[in-house]
């Protein structure tokens, strides 16, 4: 199935976008607890520059317009929490995949908080959407 495609408006002029449906947020970069009010900026401009991380010149332009809904890979998405309800005032759903694993022990992982506040994030996260997130 073809992407469906568009234009968007950027300092540098008009360029081609993408404009997916469902956008696989954070999957690269934890977009939730590092770059909350770069997403909330980029959701104003209704674009982003999506660039592949194994090869910088590869980038692509994902436009918006379409967008429904947004899901968000994270294990501490405590700093997007509080912009929850401007994404929904825009129109867009959204959607946590959060990982509860500990590997305080091993080092894997050393910047992220204990698994017991993760757990307690994970439960205020709950409490603010619901299971029913409109």
């Amino acid at each position: 199935m073809k992407r469906a495609e568009t234009f968007v408006d950027t300092p540098s002029g008009r360029q081609a976008a993408i404009a997916p449906l469902v956008i696989s947020a954070s999957r690269a970069t934890d977009i939730p607890p590092f770059h909350a009010e770069w997403f909330m900026n980029r959701l104003k401009a209704g674009y982003c520059v999506w660039e592949n991380p194994f090869n910088t010149h590869q980038r692509q332009y994902v436009s918006f317009e379409k967008c429904r809904a947004f899901v968000f890979w994270s294990k501490n998405p405590v700093a997007l929490i509080p912009c929850l309800p401007k994404v929904s005032e825009r129109g867009y759903q959204f959607y946590f995949q959060y990982t509860l694993n500990d590997y305080a022990e091993t080092g894997i992982e050393p910047c992220l908080p204990r698994l017991t506040q993760r757990i307690e994030r994970f439960k205020r996260l709950s409490e603010k959407i619901g299971r029913r997130c409109k």
